[in-house]
């Protein structure tokens, strides 16, 4: 038996064993004499009493469900504005530019040491030492650079 039958079945019972103790009191009293019509009516105020109950409690518990979705959905949409955002920052011009000015720079050292090997073509051959030197040097400069574009590709 469900609890509202069980619910129902309780107070019609409560109802009859109410007019009975009413009748053996006083027979002439009004509540008395109630009949089946009007414990129907009170029974019937109980059941839309409890139907209602019952009504209010689902659309209760519909509300809270749909506040916790409404929650949910806010926050995918926060998190997706900010994957947004994060990404239009690594993809804005901004780091582009900054890699686009390391090429730039790292062009125009080419160029400064392609004119610098160009005006010592006619004096004299350089030694080992002094080219393993140069290339050391070189390298010490490539790695810096890296070490920048690296540290930039990061932020």
């Amino acid at each position: 038996m469900t609890p509202c039958c069980l619910e129902i079945t309780q107070a019609h019972e409560e109802l009859r064993e109410m007019r009975m103790r009413v009748r053996e009191r006083s027979p002439e009293c009004h509540i008395g004499r109630l009949g089946d019509h009007e414990v129907s009516g009170s029974i019937e105020r109980l059941l839309k009493l409890h139907l209602c109950r019952d009504r209010i409690a689902k659309l209760q518990k519909k509300l809270s469900e749909a506040r916790n979705r409404q929650s949910s959905i806010a926050t995918r949409l926060e998190s997706a504005n900010n994957k947004f955002k994060i990404r239009e920052v690594y993809s804005a011009g901004r780091t582009q530019d900054a890699f686009s000015r390391f090429d730039v720079l790292e062009r125009r050292v080419d160029l400064a040491e392609g004119r610098a090997e160009a005006l010592n073509l006619g004096g004299e051959p350089k030694t080992l030492e002094e080219e393993i030197a140069e290339l050391k040097a070189s390298e010490k400069v490539d790695a810096e650079l890296e070490a920048l574009k690296a540290r930039l590709g990061k932020k």
